[in-house]
This record gives structure tokens, sequence and C-alpha cells, in this order.
């Protein structure tokens, strides 16, 4: 009888012990969120994706009944608020917006990252794709009116041109690319601060800015400079009187991408909870119209996880190929 009880007694507490770990594993699909969130971007409060972002948080605190917090962990290229992001617990309660470095281009740069890009995070959704996210701008001094007649005036002038542009990551990428499908050897003044960099362009001190479209957009109608073209394939949506690179050099393109990832380990159904809220938002008219006027594409929707995971890899074949057109050596 002692050992039949002893029996019951181990099934019992293996029952009851399987039964929290159901019921805990379970309450983040069936109640999440029931907290708030925290959202880890890095890029500096008050640019473009950073004020895009926060609408979008806005309308999805909304439908969810909780709130969203943006944390802005600037510096490092970006790779500060990743390894943030990535050393996060995997309960849905920390997401992160990535920018391209993380998706695509980290790998090619360094050699030591300190978060795995295959592994540390699981991508929830698209928010949008940035068809003009960088741009070229020449002071006035300069006077040159269109990216032609940059190039021309540069090739007369190799290697007495200046740009400002960022010390590192993708902008600073930007620039030795437009470099070499030019043809031409402007020098490159980096840049750790982006205000640093538009401070001594505005003032003439440097002839160029290599940069963002966000970083020029708060001077864009001040006279101050000309942008001669933006790194999409087409024009931006508002500001369709600024050409694209690629109308001079064919081809030349450089996407920003803004979507929601968690670490990895996150539960799958809260993965498919925020997938699915983000698409409901998405293909709102109002957000579309929001992403119009960020200059953003249109997308369909916040994809699937086949769908996101493809773009990334197709952004990662393509900007491995720049890197390998530039030798670019990890660091």
């Amino acid at each position: 009888m002692k050992i039949i009880r002893a029996t019951e007694n181990k099934i019992r507490a293996l029952i009851c012990f399987i039964a929290l770990a159901v019921c805990a594993g379970g309450v983040p699909a069936q109640t999440w969120p029931v907290k708030p969130v925290r959202v880890i971007v890095g890029f500096a409060v008050g640019v473009s994706p950073d004020l895009f972002l926060r609408a979008a948080l806005e309308t999805l605190s909304k439908r969810t009944g909780q709130s969203f917090v943006v944390d802005n962990i600037t510096g490092g290229g970006g790779l500060i608020a990743a390894q943030t992001a990535a050393r996060a617990t995997p309960d849905g309660y920390t997401l992160y917006m990535p920018g391209v470095g993380v998706v695509a281009t980290d790998r090619y740069m360094y050699k030591n990252l300190p978060y795995d890009p295959d592994k540390s995070f699981i991508a929830a959704s698209m928010l949008y794709v940035s068809g003009g996210a960088f741009a070229i701008a020449a002071h006035p001094d300069l006077k040159v009116n269109t990216l032609a007649e940059l190039i021309a005036l540069a090739k007369t002038k190799p290697g007495i041109l200046n740009y400002g542009s960022d010390t590192i990551g993708v902008t600073a990428i930007v620039g030795q690319w437009f470099n070499k499908v030019a043809g031409i050897d402007m020098v490159a003044v980096p840049y750790k601060s982006p205000a640093q960099l538009m401070q001594d362009f505005v003032s003439g001190r440097t002839q160029v800015a290599i940069t963002t479209t966000t970083n020029l957009e708060p001077f864009r109608k001040s006279g101050k400079f000309r942008i001669l073209g933006v790194s999409g394939l087409e024009r931006n949506i508002g500001m369709e009187e600024i050409p694209a690179i690629a109308e001079t050099l064919p081809g030349f393109k450089m996407y920003g991408l803004g979507m929601l990832m968690a670490p990895a380990g996150t539960p799958a159904p809260v993965i498919a909870r925020i997938n699915s809220e983000v698409d409901a938002i998405i293909k709102d008219q109002a957000y579309q119209q929001r992403a119009t006027q960020f200059g953003y594409l249109r997308i369909p929707g916040a994809g699937s996880a086949q769908s996101i995971a493809e773009f990334i890899a197709s952004e990662r074949e393509y900007w491995g190929t720049i890197m390998k057109g530039l030798n670019v050596q990890p660091q």
C-alpha cells in the first residue's frame, strides 16, 4: 500500500508540475501584453524612424490596451542597442527595431559582434521600407546643381573635394560606394555626431554631405544646400523634386528599413500576435498616408516569417556585394 500511495503522490506531483508549466507557457499566448512593452531602437529621439515608430506604436497601444515604451539607445553604430536587445529576456516584453546594419551589414564590418546576426533575434513584422534613406547634398559654394555636375567636377579634382559622413556604420559605406560607382575620389570627413556633421556642412566647412535624409530634412528648405540625389531607385514620395541617384548612376540603391524583432526564444504565439496587429495597422489607410508623408515606400502588410526572411536574405546579399566591391575587411 505504501508503494502504491507513494507512486500516486508522484503522479499527482508530476501532473501538477505539468499543469503549472503549461499555464506559465500559455500566459504570453493568451494574455499578452499584460504590462508595458519596451521597444529598443538605435536611433536618436526625434529622427524620422523614431517618430514614425512612435506613431505606429501609439496605434498598437490602442489596439492592445498596453503601453509600448521606446528606449533610444544610441552609439556604437547601433551595436549597443543590438546587444541590449539580444540579451533581453525573451518574454515578449522587449522588442527591437534594428537598422540596416544589424539586418545586413554588421556581419561584413565587424569580426566580433556582441550579438549573433543569425541567431539572436526573431523577426515579428515589417514596418516600412525607405526608398531614399540616404542622400547626397552640395553646399552652394560648390556651384553644382545636379549630381552629374558634382561627378564631373570631382573628376577634375581628385582627392580635393571633401564630404561629411558618419564615422562608422552604413552611412559611411554610402559615401565610399558612391565614390566607387561614380569613378571619383572625394575625401571623407568622418563625424561621430550628425549634429556636428550638419553644422560644418551648412557653414561650408565641408563641401558635400553624404548622410541620411533624416539629418538633412530639418534644413532642406532653408536654401543652405541642395540635395542632389536620394538613394532609392525612384524619387522619394513627398520629395519628388529631388532625383534618385539611380537616374544618374543606373542601379544605385541603398534602402533603409524598419521592422520589429524580438530576442530569440520569444514565444511563437506572441510573435504571431505582433505580426497580426501590425499587419492590420499597416493595411489601414491612415498608416499608408503617414508612411507617404515620411517618404517611405508602400508595403502590403507586416509580411510572413518566410517573406521577411527572404527580404533580409536579399538585403544581406546586396550589401555583401557592396562590401566585397569596396574590399571592406571586418575590424
